[in-house]
């Protein structure tokens, strides 16, 4: 089946989208998402509500000295229910109520409307004190059980307004509890049946006896909002790289071969994409925490959090752009590719995080597409990620890791920290890796670069993505590993391709080698085999470059060679010119 290369990414993307959507799609979070999927359901407002009395009564509802049939608030609750997703208990215990037992009680619903409307104003007033918006919550009559021990439901549509609820009732219960009494002993003035003059009132959290981390968390078959939001975000990434990858894996070893695809280079990707991805949103994860409690400490942490997500970027870019004015412009394949993708490149960088991820991607060879062959040697990412122990990890993974770690220690452990952490340690650990070895290359082994022109009837442009056997030839015929022989992807010329070969040496002769491989027909042999060619096939243009892969200082004059051959050794001749470095 032959496929466009239009159209093979765009049924790439077509699954990647579904994957999407088997997650239970995007607008499934969106009415949490900016409160209950990024606000800590256990965050611990108790460590920073102040235990103070109400400054005046005035403060608090007062009770009306009308008849009970008249409504005594002076604040109604708001109505949430249809969107109250959690809900709490709070019990206020009433003893020495006389004149109305717990049946009564459970079917009297003016006086349940009562006691809940109090409730509501106590804990609503208390909370208010501390910038909490009193519409994000309602209190309704539960149940009663013996003693008039009366349980509410405690309701909101956010899961952290119960845990601000939760700390307001704990720290204040006597007071709630005394405004609630005060209310309830006025109600029934006018009722002479019912003597309310030595009543007692306490109101507690159904929870407040458990571990504070219990409190406002979803059943055991829920996961918790953050965990939900972090982890959906972090699967979808994995998705979406793992099926473009091996859309690309197929295409590159099924449909069209393509020696030139590099999946390791999206998996690699795919880490550092999504640390990133995880520090924003630990980043917008403080700036709410910071807008619901008002605390300086966060606001801090936020802006610093968002800080080192934006100098990196900055940092890459502005390299990527030295790097380009400086080397890449002057290469002719390049500046054609810069001119061509050059915004695709920059967009990438910012979305990806920095611009070293945003070049492994453009030079994973998905597809055939252009957009993803930029053509960099390996020496030369090599030099472009020498920085990138500066850019990423002292820049974003060390300090975006030390603001999560101070905020495990200051408030607790929370899934998205944590997850963010262990992001942040992949990262520097590939970081760390790849550059050691990579730089052990750069300093212990020279390159020698080889050029030739192969031109004949049956070279076709479609020839350039087969050089695997090649290249393993080619380590063969040199007893290298092929890991230290590198071919650039060959461009085309008339009537043929132009082939680079990198061979990563220290202190062999590996140009005499390449010359006696032309000389007797060796190089010719193994192009016609791979390529399965029948007709007549020419070497020229043989040139021959051995420098050191710092490019501080060329080892030797660069030599040129001319061959011109004929299948196996028809003709061979060989000219000799010394250039000027």
């Amino acid at each position: 089946v032959q496929l466009s290369n239009g159209g093979i990414f765009f049924l790439t993307m077509s699954a990647a989208i579904s994957v999407v959507y088997a997650f239970g799609g995007i607008p499934a979070y969106s009415d949490e998402w900016m409160y209950s999927s990024l606000i800590p359901d256990t965050y611990p407002f108790s460590s920073t509500i102040q235990s103070t009395p109400f400054a005046s009564t005035t403060q608090l509802p007062t009770a009306s000295t009308q008849s009970p049939t008249v409504s005594i608030l002076t604040t109604p609750q708001p109505s949430i229910s249809d969107n109250a997703d959690y809900c709490e208990d709070i019990v206020v215990e009433m003893t020495d109520l006389r004149g109305i037992s717990s049946f009564g009680y459970s079917v009297n619903e003016e006086v349940q409307q009562m006691v809940s409307n109090s409730t509501y104003n106590a804990i609503a007033t208390r909370a208010e004190q501390q910038d909490f918006d009193r519409t994000l919550f309602e209190v309704e009559f539960a149940s009663v059980s013996d003693n008039i021990n009366v349980t509410h439901s405690v309701c909101s549509s956010l899961s952290y307004v119960l845990n601000v609820l939760h700390d307001v009732v704990v720290n204040d219960e006597d007071e709630i509890a005394d405004f609630v009494r005060n209310q309830t002993v006025t109600y029934f003035e006018n009722v002479p049946s019912v003597d309310a003059a030595d009543l007692e009132v306490q109101v507690h959290w159904s929870l407040s006896d458990k571990d504070e981390d219990d409190i406002g968390l979803p059943s055991n078959d829920e996961m918790n909002g953050d965990e939900m939001t972090s982890a959906y975000i972090t699967a979808v990434i994995f998705s979406i790289f793992l099926l473009f990858t091996c859309a690309a894996w197929l295409d590159a070893k099924l449909l069209r071969q393509n020696d030139y695809f590099l999946p390791q280079a999206l998996i690699v990707s795919a880490f550092e994409v999504t640390d990133t991805v995880l520090d924003v949103l630990f980043a917008v994860f403080l700036l709410l925490l910071y807008l619901s409690d008002r605390m300086t400490e966060v606001l801090i942490a936020s802006i610093a959090s968002f800080a080192f997500v934006a100098i990196p970027i900055g940092f890459s870019i502005f390299q990527l752009v030295q790097k380009a004015k400086k080397s890449w412009f002057s290469d002719e394949h390049l500046s054609v590719w810069l001119r061509d993708h050059g915004k695709v490149l920059f967009v990438l960088s910012f979305f990806t995080g920095s611009s070293y991820t945003a070049i492994e991607i453009v030079n994973c060879g998905a597809f055939k597409l252009d957009v993803f062959c930029m053509g960099l040697s390996k020496l030369e990412q090599i030099k472009f990620n020498t920085k990138r122990v500066v850019g990423v990890v002292l820049l974003e993974n060390i300090p975006q890791m030390a603001i999560q770690i101070w905020y495990l220690v200051r408030f607790g452990a929370e899934f998205l920290p944590i997850l963010a952490i262990l992001f942040a340690l992949i990262s520097i650990a590939l970081t760390i890796l790849t550059l050691y070895m990579q730089r052990v290359i750069i300093r212990n082994q020279d390159i020698v670069q080889i050029e030739f022109d192969v031109t004949g009837d049956e070279i076709k442009p479609s020839l350039s993505t087969s050089m695997k056997g090649i290249k393993s030839e080619v380590a063969i015929l040199l007893g290298l590993r092929q890991s230290l022989v590198e071919i650039q992807r060959p461009s085309m010329i008339a009537q043929g391709l132009r082939i680079e070969i990198h061979v990563f040496v220290h202190g062999v002769d590996y140009e005499g080698m390449m010359q006696a491989a032309v000389a007797n027909g060796k190089l010719v042999s193994i192009i016609k085999q791979q390529w399965q060619l029948q007709k007549t096939v020419m070497i020229s243009n043989l040139n021959i470059v051995l420098s050191d892969a710092t490019d501080t200082v060329q080892l030797a004059t660069s030599k040129q060679y001319t061959a011109v051959i004929r299948n196996d050794v028809d003709d061979y001749e060989q000219g000799r010119n010394k250039l000027p470095i």
